[in-house]
């Protein structure tokens, strides 16, 4: 289906809604590099097997880095009407317990890391459910507490690879705004008016970059974002570009947008794969 207005990315989001928020319970492997160096993929694996071995009615799939590295693999649980349920440390031994309790509509416990009831993502409130008061929120866990998620809100909830799951939690609305509403020079001054910074040694700010090359005139214009996490004490991009990418290709395509720009590189450091 083509977006041409807000009315046809609204049915989009929808669609993806109901993908994200199933009617059956729902298996996320956290599997951004940190998940993966701790055997996120064999856990993957595993559960695939086992509810295939067990004929289970559930979905299961793969999404980035929540952020508490330290506690990997995280997975995350979800059953309609409940809050979701981030589970720590789970290993292939782990899974078939973990499954077994879901299609009995209970979360295991003992492996509860923390929950989320409801989650502010970009341009969107979702609403999980409510109850299993023994659990924590996440913004209890010591790890989080005082944390605000801005940036990286989306990471570790949504398919990366999903775009109708990008889309479901407000994804590319801001790019519809821009290009059905706004003329180059209104972002502009959005992006002046929000003082945002680039995230390297610099914080050089970032509608000053845009205005520079709006005002260059050729024949063709290139945007690109720069991943070489090469400063000391940086913002590490490899977090957005693993867990939420489709941010990044929206950010670009308005940038792109005011600055006139043709095409888009995402450059990533070498030593990366």
């Amino acid at each position: 289906m083509k977006v041409r207005d807000a009315a046809s990315l609204e049915k989009i989001r929808q669609q993806g809604l109901a993908k994200f928020l199933p009617e059956v319970p729902k298996i996320s492997v956290g599997a951004g590099t940190c998940g993966l160096g701790n055997g996120a993929n064999d856990v993957y694996e595993t559960f695939l097997h086992v509810i295939k071995a067990k004929r289970m009615t559930m979905q299961v799939n793969k999404v980035g880095c929540f952020g508490f590295c330290a506690e990997e693999t995280l997975v995350n649980c979800y059953i309609p009407g409940q809050p979701l349920v981030i589970l720590h440390k789970v290993t292939p031994k782990d899974v078939e317990g973990i499954v077994d309790g879901i299609a009995r509509g209970m979360i295991p416990l003992k492996k509860a890391l923390c929950k989320i009831e409801e989650w502010d993502f970009f341009t969107s409130r979702v609403t999980f459910g409510t109850g299993l008061g023994s659990v924590p929120a996440w913004h209890d866990i010591p790890f989080f507490k005082g944390q605000k998620k801005i940036v990286l809100r989306e990471a570790g909830l949504i398919d990366p690879e999903a775009i109708d799951e990008y889309i479901a939690v407000g994804g590319y609305s801001a790019l519809c705004k821009a290009l059905t509403q706004m003329t180059p020079d209104t972002v502009l001054a959005e992006i002046k008016k929000s003082k945002l910074r680039g995230r390297g040694g610099a914080g050089f700010p970032t509608a000053i970059k845009w205005e520079m090359m709006k005002n260059v005139q050729t024949d063709k214009k290139y945007i690109i974002c720069n991943a070489d996490e090469g400063d000391p004490g940086a913002y590490m991009n490899r977090n957005e570009i693993e867990s939420d990418p489709h941010a990044l290709i929206e950010g670009m395509m308005i940038g792109a947008y005011v600055m006139g720009a043709q095409e888009g590189v995402m450059y990533v450091r070498a030593e990366y794969p």
